[in-house]
């Protein structure tokens, strides 16, 4: 439970899908929450796992007019991090 909010209810299900365990690291700046997933110790992978909860948002895509979070540019600081 961080700040009141059960987390468990929100990603269970995809943990149980992709195969992660519930171990992550968790920030929160404003009304946004991060939690930060890694593939388990024992998969010859280190995906990283990322999931943004924005407090009162509903479900759309946040693109700066929208919201003041710019989806956009924390994807693209997320994937240049990487090279194909």
């Amino acid at each position: 439970d961080k700040d009141g909010v059960v987390w468990e209810n929100y990603t269970e299900n995809y943990l149980d899908l992709i195969g992660l365990t519930d171990a992550y690291t968790f920030e929160r700046e404003g009304k946004i929450s991060h939690l930060a997933y890694t593939t388990p110790e024992n998969s010859a992978d280190d995906t990283a796992y990322h999931l943004l909860i924005v407090e009162n948002m509903g479900h759309i895509y946040p693109n700066g007019k929208n919201n003041s979070l710019d989806a956009a540019k924390i994807f693209w600081k997320f994937f240049s991090e990487y090279s194909l």
